[in-house]
């Protein structure tokens, strides 16, 4: 059989000393945050690009998504002034996008040259689609560096044409 329960004493012992161990908390909130502006520069781009990135067609393919199908038909330089896209574009419902939606990627530069608003003075450059006509859309953009256009982004549905070469006048 077991004994009588014999409780022993613990020994008092004195608090330790932690006032030279604060260097280790800032050191690793400072790794924390660093590495968190790491991953959120470095790491989130591509991760949210590659679940939420733009659909890639190749020049001369059309769109078809979202009760939409959309083609390049043409790209050309309007003298020195811009270059001038043309799309067929056919819609199951009415579409109005807006000029901020399209925009022009050219090969030399990293920024994105935006759709000039539509004008009277051109033909077919009215973004208000009707439903379940075929027609073409016009489309101008202002030179502001030099470079040969290279794609054409369209923000809803988030598309990347890649555009044919340039039509010579």
């Amino acid at each position: 059989m077991t004994g009588p329960v014999v409780r022993r004493p613990v020994p008092e012992s004195e608090p330790e000393d932690t006032s030279g161990r604060r260097g280790c908390m800032v050191a690793g909130g400072v790794l924390g945050i660093v590495a968190g502006i790491l991953f959120a520069f470095f790491l989130m781009p591509p991760l949210l690009h590659h679940y939420f990135g733009e659909t890639e067609v190749a020049a001369g393919s059309n769109y078809s998504g979202s009760g939409k199908t959309i083609g390049v038909v043409s790209v050309r330089a309007v003298g020195g002034e811009g270059y001038e896209v043309q799309l067929e574009v056919r819609t199951k419902d009415a579409w109005t996008p807006a000029p901020d939606d399209f925009q022009l990627e050219l090969s030399s530069q990293s920024l994105r040259v935006t759709a000039e608003p539509p004008s009277a003075s051109v033909a077919d450059s009215s973004l208000a689609l009707a439903p379940g006509v075929e027609r073409t859309l016009v489309l101008r953009f202002p030179v502001i560096q030099a470079g040969q256009p290279k794609a054409l982004h369209l923000s809803n549905p988030r598309v990347r044409f890649l555009l044919p070469a340039l039509d010579q006048p």
